[in-house]
């Protein structure tokens, strides 16, 4: 059974997650405890479930993010943030595309401007070539215009190197490796 006697849901038995309904969110709090050190959100289900089975630590706490967020999952995550640990970073694993940083910028700008990201890097890129897509003259234009926003400069150099090599990466294609 999960609930205790103080009605606290504790989801260290389900160590490949669950989920929480808008409605069982509204009905209680989000308490986080404090030795969690590391929230790590993640876009891609399978690299989710790759990264709970292979790399989860004692002291992190992994979110399933699902591409971008509805209003009741925004909901989830301004909890998640207020009830942060004081000496707790987020991070945030995406695409390395369009999309990704998109999904980045907005973490950053609804939720926490101190969300870094995670495995979305031009070093990143470097190591999985192999597995990168390309990218369209129109599509490497919409990465020139989101390049400069405040709130994604720290991976600039990234998205540059994106247009500069006309390519993209899936986080999926890093479970390859």
């Amino acid at each position: 059974m999960l609930a205790n006697e103080y009605g606290f849901t504790d989801f260290k038995p389900l160590s490949y997650g669950s989920s929480l309904s808008v409605i069982d969110l509204q009905a209680g709090t989000i308490t986080i405890a404090e030795s969690v050190k590391k929230i790590i959100s993640i876009e891609n289900r399978a690299n989710y479930l790759e990264y709970i089975a292979k790399m989860k630590k004692n002291d992190e706490l992994v979110l399933y993010h699902a591409g971008h967020y509805s209003p009741s999952k925004k909901k989830f995550f301004v909890a998640v943030n207020s009830s942060m640990p004081k000496d707790c970073n987020w991070y945030h694993w995406g695409d390395i595309d369009l999309g990704g940083f998109s999904m980045l910028g907005r973490l950053r700008r609804e939720i926490n401007p101190h969300i870094f990201p995670y495995r979305m890097s031009k070093e990143e890129l470097i190591r999985y070539d192999q597995y990168c897509g390309k990218i369209t003259e129109s599509y490497a234009d919409k990465l020139r215009r989101i390049k400069g926003k405040p709130e994604i400069i720290d991976c600039a150099s990234c998205i540059q190197y994106m247009i500069d090599k006309k390519i993209r990466l899936e986080q999926e294609s890093m479970l390859l490796m």
